[in-house]
Parts: structure tokens; sequence; C-alpha cells
């Protein structure tokens, strides 16, 4: 028998499973990073290893039978990147075909459990993602957090300083984000927050765990984080909208997935997000990620094959091999 490998590899962790030609999942298992950027190439390919070799190990399953290795990873749009992880895998297995793509395709494919949808993530960044009927696919932000991420943890937080700031220097509102982020950051005078910001040029996660703190002052009513947020949800909707004109047409039914913390987290942004986007568009479909990544890299090697799949069934074998892992 034949088998497929879907791996999800991030800058934190590698997940793969493993499955049949029949459509069914055998295995699941959980390594170290993988992203080659952030902790180069040997760590990449000793994560990727230790996936490929486990999930064929524990299922009694010989590496030559694994016809395809279908990789979901962040950062591999150039072709030099997907070339790297190419000569990784191949050291790892000859025979095998690879697959790669961006970790934003297969989480699209994950989450809408098919090829066609569009997922839009709001965490510490944000981006939309699509593609239609015919396979076009099309992505709108995730351009970093120097000149995009617009509507993002990151972003939130980055607007909470500049308001922070302004009101400093009798330029902008008075805030409660002020005494807020001093109290979080535990310094005394507002300028201090200086050294906060450019301490942490490097650390996205620093200025994005600010916007729980914008939230709050939100729900106290005030009115430059009632700006920051209402600012943020236009800007989600503007990539989301900009991706499905492209893809889709208006009476289309279309299907989108939220994913990310913020989406995850901060109600008001999921919640006011859908309101808005659902009077643009009287034919969509919103809802939750089906499944994740690495099920969509797993998606994407079946339809290579011509597998098809149920999605009850799926999930039930999801529940099944972690459970027994």
């Amino acid at each position: 028998m034949r088998y497929i490998i879907g791996i999800d590899g991030g800058g934190t962790k590698t997940l793969g499973y493993i499955a049949n030609l029949k459509g069914s999942i055998l295995g699941y298992h959980l390594s170290g990073p993988s992203n080659y950027h952030s902790v180069g190439k040997t760590n990449a390919k000793k994560a990727l290893e230790d996936v490929i070799n486990s999930l064929c190990d524990d299922n009694d399953i010989k590496l030559k039978d694994v016809e395809i290795i279908s990789l979901g990873l962040a950062g591999v749009d150039r072709k030099e990147d997907k070339n790297v992880v190419m000569d990784i895998l191949k050291s790892i297995n000859h025979s095998s075909t690879i697959l790669i793509n961006n970790d934003a395709k297969t989480s699209l494919v994950g989450a809408n459990g098919s090829i066609e949808g569009v997922i839009t993530i709001c965490g510490t960044g944000s981006i939309s993602l699509g593609i239609n009927s015919t396979g076009e696919l099309i992505r709108a932000g995730g351009w970093g957090h120097i000149i995009g991420d617009e509507g993002s943890g990151y972003d939130i937080g980055k607007k909470a300083l500049i308001a922070v700031a302004k009101a400093c220097d009798k330029r902008g509102e008075e805030t409660l984000l002020t005494e807020a982020i001093k109290k979080h950051l535990k310094i005394k005078k507002t300028d201090e927050i200086i050294s906060y910001v450019y301490n942490n040029t490097n650390s996205k996660e620093k200025i994005a765990q600010l916007a729980p703190i914008v939230i709050k002052c939100f729900e106290a009513n005030d009115e430059v984080s009632k700006q920051i947020i209402e600012n943020a949800v236009w800007d989600l909707i503007q990539i989301t909208e900009t991706v499905i004109n492209q893809l889709f047409n208006k009476n289309e039914k279309i299907t989108i997935s939220l994913a990310g913390g913020i989406f995850n987290n901060v109600s008001v942004i999921r919640d006011t997000f859908e309101r808005k986007l659902k009077k643009r568009f009287s034919n969509l479909h919103i809802q939750a990620p089906l499944f994740d990544s690495g099920i969509g890299a797993l998606i994407l090697g079946w339809n290579l094959s011509g597998v098809m799949f149920e999605k009850e069934e799926l999930k039930n074998e999801i529940k099944d091999v972690r459970s027994n892992g």
C-alpha cells in the first residue's frame, strides 16, 4: 500500500500526519521547529526527519512506500527557499513526490476542508487568502509588520503606543491607554515607553501583547481605543474583500474561515467583522477552521492522487490518532 504524509512546519513546532490512499488518517507526530530561517538548516532537517521517520516507524510503514510528502511552511514563497526545503526533504527520502506550499495555503485548505474558499488570519500578523473553483489563488496582506499586517495584534498594539505618544505631546486626545500601558509595562513615566519599543524591534509579539489592553480600554468606552478597534476591523474587511472580489462573483456562495489569536479571542473584532462583511456579501458562510494546516497539506496531497474523503469521518479519525498518540 502507498501512503501520504502532510506536514505543517513553522518556527515553534512541526506537526505531521500520515494517511493512506483511501482517505484515512493513520497517525500523527509532533516535533520541534522546522523554519530554517529561524532555526537553521540542520535543526530544520532534524525536525522534519523526526516527523517523517516517527510517522513511518509508529505505523509500521516503510519510508519507500510514502508516495507523497506534502508540506505547508512559513516563508517559502521564493524559489530559493523551496529549493532549500526540497534539498532537505530529498536527503531524507529520495523516492517521494514533494509538494511545498506556503503555510497560508495549507491553512486555507485545512480550515475549509477543501481547496476552494477563503481564509483570513489575524493574530500577531494578518493575511487573507483565497482559491476559486479554477484553482486561481489571490492573497492580500501578509506584508509583515513594517509595511503591512493591518488589523493584527501587532498593528493594534503599535497604534496604541502611537496614541499614547501623541497624547503625551498634547497633539492627540487623552486616552485611558496611557495609564493602562504604563501599568502593564511597570513604568512611571510615559517616555519610558521608548525603551520598551526600541529594545523590542525584533519582537513583534512584545508589541502585539498590548492588544488586550486596547480591548479593555475599548470596553471602558475610551474613544481612542474605539477608533483603533474600528480601524482594525475595517482593515481586515478590506483585505478580505479584496480577495473575494478578485476570485468570486457576487452571487457565488463563498465559505470563509477565520483564524488567528485575535479572531479566536477578541469577540468584538470577530463579531463586528462578520456583521459588516455579511452586509457586503449576501452568500457568505463564515466558520471556524475545520482542520489545521497539517491536514491542509494532507488534503493537497490527496488531491494530487485523486483521493476522496469524508469530512466528518476525518474529524473522528483525527480524534482517534491524537488520543492514541
